[in-house]
This record gives C-alpha cells, sequence and structure tokens, in this order.
C-alpha cells in the first residue's frame, strides 16, 4: 500500500507532466492534429475506470480503477487546449496525489486492522474506527468533487473548459468534443455513485468485522493512532486549502503554463484538428523546423 501511495501520489502524474511540459510546447501543430483522438481516449478512460471500479470487490481495487477514472480528467482538460482546461487539469492532477493518495493511504491502515480488503467482510465499522471513518469520507467527498473541497475547483476548471472547447469553440470535429463533454459529465456522477456505495458499505450500516464473521473472538481493534493522523492532517490541510482557495494556486501555476501551452493553443484554435489534411499545411509538413537543421 505505500507504493501504491507513492505511485497515486506522483509517479501517475509524470505522464500528464510530460504532456504540459515536453508535448504541447514542443509539438503544438502534432498535438491540435491529434487533439480529437487524445480527447476520446481521456473521455474513454474516464468511463472505463468508473464502470470497472463499479465491478470491484476489494477496496484497494476500486480505488485503483477510480484513480485511472479521474487521471482521464487531468488528460480531458489538457487536451481541451485552452487556459481554463488546462489549469484545472493539472489542478486535477495535484488534487488527485491528495485524496487518493490518502484513500490508498487509509485502506492500508485499515487492512492492519483487520487484514482483508473485501468490501462484503465489512459493515458498519465507523462505530469501531470512528477517527479512520471520518478521514475515508473526507477524502470521498474530495475525491468526487465536493464544493468546498480541492477536487471542485480543478474538476469545475477543467469541465468548463472543455465545454468551452466543444461549444463556444468552432474549429474541430465540435461531435467528438461534444460527447467527450456529456461522457466526462456522466463520469462524475459514476465515481459520485461507486465511492459513496463504498464508503456506506464499509462504514455504515449494521456492523459486520470480518473476525466476528469467521467465528473468532472480537480482536481489540484500536483507531487510528496519533502518528497515523499527523500523516494525514498535512494532506487535509492542502484539501482544504485548494479547495477554499484555489486562485493562490492557480495565480501562481498560471503565468508558466501559459509560457508552455501557448504554442498549442494557438494551433488549436487555428483549427489544427480538423482532419489529416491539416497537417500538410503545419510548419512540420514544410520542413520549417525553427531553425533546426
Amino acid at each position: 500500500t505505500a507504493g501504491s501511495v507513492v505511485l497515486a501520489g506522483i509517479l501517475l502524474k509524470i505522464g500528464g507532466y510530460g504532456f504540459v511540459r515536453f508535448s504541447l510546447p514542443m509539438l503544438p501543430e502534432a498535438t491540435a492534429l491529434l487533439m480529437p483522438w487524445l480527447v476520446g481516449l481521456s473521455a474513454a478512460g474516464i468511463i472505463y475506470g468508473a464502470l470497472v471500479a463499479l465491478a470491484q470487490a476489494d477496496i484497494k481495487r476500486l480505488i485503483a480503477y477510480s484513480s485511472v477514472s479521474h487521471l482521464g480528467f487531468c488528460m480531458l482538460g489538457i487536451f481541451a487546449a485552452n487556459r481554463l482546461g488546462i489549469q484545472g487539469g493539472v489542478l486535477q492532477m495535484v488534487n488527485h496525489g491528495l485524496s487518493t493518495g490518502g484513500l490508498f493511504a487509509l485502506v492500508g491502515m485499515l487492512y492492519e486492522r483487520y487484514h482483508t480488503r473485501e468490501i462484503k467482510d465489512y459493515g458498519g465499522i465507523a462505530r469501531r474506527l470512528p477517527v479512520l471513518a471520518f478521514f475515508m469520507l473526507l477524502m470521498t467527498l474530495s475525491s468526487i468533487g465536493l464544493p468546498g473541497l480541492n477536487g471542485f475547483a480543478g474538476e469545475f476548471l477543467l469541465l468548463v473548459g472543455m465545454f468551452q472547447r466543444a461549444w463556444a469553440g468552432s474549429s474541430g470535429p465540435l461531435a467528438v468534443y461534444r460527447a467527450a463533454s456529456v461522457l466526462a459529465v456522466f463520469g462524475v456522477v459514476l465515481g459520485a455513485w461507486y465511492m459513496l456505495w463504498l464508503v456506506e458499505r464499509v462504514f455504515f450500516g449494521p456492523l459486520r468485522e470480518p473476525a466476528v464473521e469467521q467465528g473468532q473472538p472480537s480482536p481489540p481493534i484500536r483507531d487510528l493512532s496519533a502518528r497515523e493522523v499527523a500523516g494525514l492532517v498535512p494532506l487535509v490541510v492542502f484539501i482544504f486549502w485548494i479547495g477554499l482557495q484555489p486562485s493562490f494556486f492557480l495565480n501562481r501555476m498560471g503565468p508558466a503554463l501559459d509560457r508552455l501551452t501557448a504554442a498549442a493553443v494557438r494551433a488549436a484554435e487555428r483549427g489544427g484538428p480538423a482532419g489529416g489534411d491539416r497537417f500538410a499545411e503545419t510548419s512540420i509538413a514544410k520542413g520549417d523546423l525553427g531553425g533546426v537543421e
């Protein structure tokens, strides 16, 4: 589980960082040309991750597939190729590390106590572990984008950016962008569904504990220790900070993102993704490599 926390918090963002840091500034025309495909794949990832998460019986696997779905939102915002979408996508990558990293950490703490991650083995354990249940509910609400928490700011920005591309834009295959926008909204609903179902099933309702179900004496289960709470508090601080004052972070990342993505945004506005024949008009096809021989 420690590896899952590192994976969710840091390593899964490397692909998104690579697109923003290298692909968009270095290959703006190619990015604009492929944008419909990239938007479509992002929307497909959102729905695929959500549907597979709904079918999981293991808590950790459910959160892992929810991570796939949430990263699809990040990519959708980036490939909306406008200021709001890109800022929302990058902010959502930060949010994903906080929320999903926290969820993986909490699953590890739960596993240390009961040695199982099967959803069917649990029920009503908020009575035994109220502090763990509180943090789990908070991370879940953050993950599904409750207003006032970090997930809402990033998700709202990237969806507005995508809707601007789909309905206010005048270039590219608008039908693809509009379909992706609708699928993204549906993905938000699915995400709230499976995450709230998980919390309700595991932490609320009739009490069901794995050891008791197996006919063994009830173990001396303890709630979160001070050390475990201390590890979660910094995540909670940033969850509320980003949720209540996203401008603090957006104002600092905005200028750098504008410089990095300006060429790709201009290429998208010119209609670069309109079709394969558009490639003949790009600087790459004409042999203009910006002075590189």
